[in-house]
């Protein structure tokens, strides 16, 4: 699934959301402003793809995990390849449509997402 921001048919502001990557026929994207967490349950974005969804005790940042096989891209998607993937994001809430977020790679700890940055 893709990681990105999505202007919503009923919003003014672009919302963050995951947008299945194999979409199936109810598949729609998902504004990570209505996620929640859960011990028990994942968040399917489509047939294929999931999500895990926690909360930092440090930050109170929401962590995304993608539930086995599926993965998660951030964008800007580039021509030859759908973004980068990653292991998890966390995204913590600042004000209203704004957010610091955050991605590890590699389970070392988190980086900075700027989508600017086209170096990756």
């Amino acid at each position: 699934m893709i990681f990105g921001l999505v202007l919503l048919s009923n919003e003014n502001y672009p919302e963050l959301c995951l947008v299945a990557d194999k979409p199936s026929a109810y598949s729609k994207p998902v504004p990570i402003r209505l996620l929640r967490t859960t011990s028990s349950a994942a968040h399917l974005v489509s047939n294929e793809e999931g999500v895990l969804v926690s909360v930092d005790p440090q930050d109170r940042g929401l962590i995304i995990e993608p539930m086995f096989p599926g993965k998660l891209y951030l964008t800007p998607n580039l021509p030859e390849k759908p973004g980068y993937s990653v292991n998890k994001i966390k995204i913590i809430e600042i004000s209203e449509h704004e957010y610091n977020v955050f991605y590890d790679r590699t389970s070392r700890g988190w980086e900075a997402w700027n989508p600017n940055n086209k170096t990756y």
